[in-house]
């Protein structure tokens, strides 16, 4: 749905205004809001399929699968803090767009609707590490008990 829409609106937007030379007002205020639910649902998604942005130089030079292992939990539950950090601070930001109840500046659209995006977002991502910290603890534990090494 979120991903139809934002071509929707921007095909709209190009046909208005480049054909019909009469611009729609308020359609690039219309568009964070999809924008930015996709944007944190795709961020929650890599998470989930490991898929994410990850530089491993340290896997080209060290080749002690414990040394990984044990970098790998310190990774992770970096990983954890920072994303309950964020989650607390991404809910207080979420609950104060809807105690002062914000509104988009020409369509009136509650920001809670964008603002509410950062705060599932992170919360998901946040579980997901969760659960790659659990999975990298059980690695070590495999891995410096002598048995094999489970891939993550």
């Amino acid at each position: 749905m979120l991903t139809l829409s934002v071509p929707a609106i921007m095909l709209v937007q190009v046909i208005l205004r480049y054909v019909f030379k009469a611009p729609l007002m308020g359609t690039e205020e219309l568009l964070q809001f999809p924008t930015i639910w996709m944007y944190m649902l795709g961020a929650a998604m890599a998470s989930i399929t490991r898929t994410h942005i990850e530089c491993g130089v340290l896997a080209v030079y060290v080749k002690s699968p414990r040394v990984l292992a044990a970098v790998g939990v310190f990774k992770n539950l970096v990983t954890v803090v920072v994303g309950v950090w964020m989650t607390r601070w991404c809910a207080w930001y979420a609950l104060y767009s809807l105690d002062k109840a914000k509104i988009s500046a020409l369509l009136h659209i509650p920001q809670f609707v964008g603002d509410s995006a950062l705060f599932v977002g992170v919360l998901l991502m946040t579980i997901y590490a969760v659960a790659d910290l659990v999975l990298s603890l059980g690695q070590v534990k495999s891995v410096f008990s002598g048995g094999s090494e489970p891939s993550l």
